[in-house]
């Protein structure tokens, strides 16, 4: 049973099918041979197999099986993960209110009870997004600090950056925009030292956001390009897309409408090719504004009209 699989895992992440034949063989022996250990051990490695293919219902079954498995056992620690896990679930279905409840509920069970620093700080920070999605800034906030507490005392900072990314959004959200900055600052510079190339690109696109909200032509540009750089590094489509959409807002800035344009049109194909909804919605807008800078209302209108289907 353990042999099959420790195969499976080495092929969850490149070859996900070929392991899942592997877990489901490993599966059935435990049955068979009522082996408990087993039959958790599937289910773990089908929810996290089903998550990798993003089949989040099928995801969701099996961390339900887990969560069945742990109360039969009387196991308070996986219990607490399964239901953590739960919520974690619907937070990748877009059902952040339902996912919140399962993840406070995991919290209640295990937190403070001596397991990991680890343990805690990644409940902290499943808690801290889902409250930004849920736009509750400030119990985000409050997630995020217990997070980032336990989180600087570990080794891997990796984790900390996300939280403090996490943060600086919240601050932007809440209008505290030089508290953002200052955290943005912070997140970049780790991020480079531990070289974690997504989400140095975030950060200078919400450096570029700020400094749009702040009227700062100058700072958008140099963070557009720098996170533009990274993004095409990576072959990010999204990352791509939001860095030409600031760099056409700052050459409306300097009333460079055929750059703009140019940008924005560039932008607009890559939201298509990859069905970016409300960010096609935004680069439609703001080709409506270039156009009626231009004094072309014609087209102007028919920007605008195709944003407003899509809003």
């Amino acid at each position: 049973v353990n042999l099959l699989f420790t195969i499976a895992e080495q092929y969850e992440n490149s070859e996900p099918e070929k392991a899942k034949q592997y877990i489901i063989k490993a599966g059935n022996l435990s049955q068979g041979l009522d082996y408990k250990n087993g039959m958790l051990r599937f289910y773990k490695r089908m929810t996290y197999v089903y998550a990798y293919l993003s089949a989040n219902d099928s995801a969701l079954f099996y961390a339900n099986k887990i969560l069945d498995h742990a109360r039969q056992t009387k196991d308070s620690f996986n219990i607490g993960v399964a239901l953590f896990n739960i919520g974690e679930r619907y937070n990748f279905m877009s059902d952040y209110e339902q996912g919140l409840q399962y993840s406070l509920e995991g919290l209640k069970i295990l937190e403070g009870k001596g397991h990991p620093p680890q343990v805690e700080a990644s409940l902290y920070g499943g808690l801290q997004v889902t409250y930004l999605m849920l736009k509750q800034y400030a119990k985000a906030i409050e997630y995020g600090k217990k997070a980032e507490k336990i989180e600087r005392e570990l080794a891997d900072k990796n984790p900390l950056t996300g939280t403090l990314v996490n943060l600086a959004n919240c601050y932007a959200e809440l209008g505290q925009l030089q508290e953002s900055k200052k955290i943005y600052k912070e997140a970049v510079a780790l991020s480079q030292e531990f070289e974690n190339a997504s989400l140095e690109g975030m950060i200078y696109q919400g450096l570029s956001d700020l400094a749009l909200k702040q009227n700062q032509p100058g700072e958008i540009k140099y963070n557009a390009e720098k996170g533009l750089a990274v993004a095409n590094a990576l072959n990010d489509p999204f990352g791509i897309m939001a860095c030409k959409q600031l760099l056409s807002i700052y050459w409306m800035y300097e009333k460079e409408y055929d750059k703009a344009k140019q940008l924005a049109l560039e932008g607009l194909k890559i939201a298509d090719e990859n069905k970016f909804s409300e960010p096609k919605a935004q680069l439609l807008q703001s080709l409506a504004t270039i156009s009626f800078a231009e004094q072309n209302f014609e087209a102007g209108f028919k920007y605008q009209g195709e944003s407003k289907k899509i809003q």
